[in-house]
């Protein structure tokens, strides 16, 4: 009995935890890696507040969002984040989308849309609030192409709403714009969504 009590307790304190072999436990991290996402590759969210631009309060700002050209060599975005503001009414009840999409002319190429973000839940406490937008797997982009960073929440509200908030310092190249749902440009300004795109570290 001696022996088989020091054999079991033998091959328990040499067989690893679950807890090592599996990196999550009821969603909490235990261990192993993982890439983070905190590496900003093109953006001006220290930009100052000096316009907003109302998101799906109407027909025509179904999408909104930043243009801009991947300059450098590709790469893979994993998280947008847009500075946003509750603007009338209440939007916790709504699910906000970012998605990226290529340019077709003026138009939004919504008939080829790259990719679409994790949904966030409105909140009425956002003031000029860096919201997170999560692509999971990233989104490779190609070099020296065109692209719109739009945010959207797949129903129009002119009552319950928030902004996307604009700037004219630290501009980067592109532009903020507004679409119909079908793509059509409907609004096209000098000013710079306060924004930034990420790649994994």
């Amino acid at each position: 009995m001696k022996r088989l009590t020091l054999i079991l307790l033998g091959v328990l304190l040499c067989t690893p935890l679950y807890s090592d072999m599996n990196p999550y436990i009821a969603g909490v991290p235990v261990s192993g890696g993982g890439d983070t996402c905190n590496t900003l590759i093109y953006g001006n969210l220290e930009g100052a507040n000096n316009y907003n631009l109302d998101i799906c309060d109407h027909t025509d700002t179904y999408f909104v969002g930043q243009t801009y050209v991947n300059f450098d060599a590709e790469k893979t975005i994993c998280k947008l984040s847009f500075s946003m503001t509750l603007e009338a009414g209440d939007i916790s009840g709504k699910t906000y989308y970012a998605v990226i999409a290529p340019l077709n002319g003026t138009s939004m190429d919504v008939e080829n849309i790259i990719a679409t973000s994790s949904g966030v839940t409105g909140s009425n406490s956002w003031s000029e609030t860096a919201v997170d937008f999560i692509f999971s797997p990233g989104v490779t982009l190609s070099k020296s192409k065109e692209y719109i960073t739009a945010i959207t929440t797949e129903s129009v509200d002119a009552s319950n709403y928030a902004v996307m908030n604009l700037t004219q310092t630290n501009v980067i190249a592109g532009g903020v714009r507004a679409f119909t749902s079908d793509g059509t440009l409907t609004n096209s300004s000098s000013y710079d969504a306060i924004w930034g795109a990420y790649e994994s570290d």
